[in-house]
């Protein structure tokens, strides 16, 4: 995991077989997961001098996002839906 230089985004994860950018920030501790999102536009954001500035401008409102809730077990979530299928 990159280390970040920001006061708005405390950490950034990439999945480049899904395309998912999983973002936590620093101030609210949200964590959010935006889809479909390039590897370039990753690279680019880890390697701004201005992290914060280049989600806001590339990546917030441009890829779909969700919110997860707060204590969200995401492999758990996963499991539970293939079961029920």
């Amino acid at each position: 995991m990159p280390e970040l230089k920001s006061t708005a985004l405390a950490r950034v994860e990439y999945d480049a077989a899904t395309a998912v950018l999983t973002v936590w920030f620093a101030g609210s501790g949200e964590v959010w997961d935006h889809y479909a999102v390039p590897r370039a536009v990753y690279e680019a954001l880890i390697a701004a001098e201005a992290p914060g500035r280049v989600f806001t401008a590339t990546i917030r409102d441009r890829y779909p996002a969700r919110r997860r809730s707060r204590g969200t077990d995401i492999a758990a979530a996963l499991r539970a839906s293939l079961a029920a299928t």
